[in-house]
Order: C-alpha cells, then structure tokens, then sequence
C-alpha cells in the first residue's frame, strides 16, 4: 500500500489511465508432454493451488481498486499467470505504458537492495519505472 499512497500522491491529470496488474506465479507448472503421464490427484492438486492463488489474486486487485478509486476514476485492472517480469514488461508494452509501478519488498538479496522482480523491470523496461518500498 505505501506504493499505492505514494501513487496517489503524484499530480497526475484527471483522466490518467491505470491498469491493476496481479501476477499469479505457476505453483506446479507441468509441461504439456507430461499431462498424460501425471496422476488425477496431482491434477487435482495442481487445480486446487491455481485455484486459491486466482481468488488471492481477486482479493488483492480489489484492494487495489478499492484504494486507487479515491484518486483515479479510469482503473482497469487484469490477473496474468506467469513469470511477474515477463508479464508486467508485455504488458506495459501491449498497453504503451508511460510508467510502471511496481512494489518491492527486497526478500531477497542484501537489505536494502531492490528485489529481484523490481531489479529485472527496472533493468528491461522500455518506459519509466517507479519502484516503492514496502516496508
């Protein structure tokens, strides 16, 4: 939320257009050639998993819609599922973003450095990157 306060902080003109992205990261991602080989209940498994990580994904995008709304009135918002990089650089591109914004938590690396997913963004990115840090 501290990227969202700091977001919502900037002169933006009125009409500004934002797009919510949420990343679901593949918890089991099987190769297609092997799907005859796997076992029901590893599908199941595999169902269930994407399923609770596409209502967590729900429930953070409404968050996300819920604070942003207060300041912006055109907010569109999308769930993907893959590699958080790779899908937030294609879409920023798809959409000709100006800006990407994106949170960083620094889990990994030495303290005070940028996570791995704002590091790569920041590093590939063909428009301006605002990165937040979250406490």
């Amino acid at each position: 939320m501290e990227t969202g306060r700091f977001l919502t902080s900037i002169p933006f003109y009125d009409d500004t257009e934002i797009t919510v992205l949420h990343v679901i990261q593949s918890g089991l991602d099987i190769p297609e050639r092997f799907h005859i080989e796997i076992d029901e209940r590893i599908k199941k498994v595999a169902s269930e998993i994407r399923s609770i990580a596409v209502k967590e994904s729900e429930k953070i995008i409404a968050q996300a819609l819920e604070f942003l709304s207060d300041r912006f009135t055109n907010i569109n918002s999308l769930t993907k599922e893959g590699d958080p990089t790779l899908e937030i650089l294609n879409t920023a591109k798809t959409l000709k973003a100006d800006i990407i914004v994106v949170g960083s938590k620094g889990m990994r690396g030495i303290k005070g450095m940028l996570g791995s997913v704002s590091r790569h963004i920041l590093g590939h990115s063909e428009c301006s990157v605002l990165i937040g840090k979250t406490v």
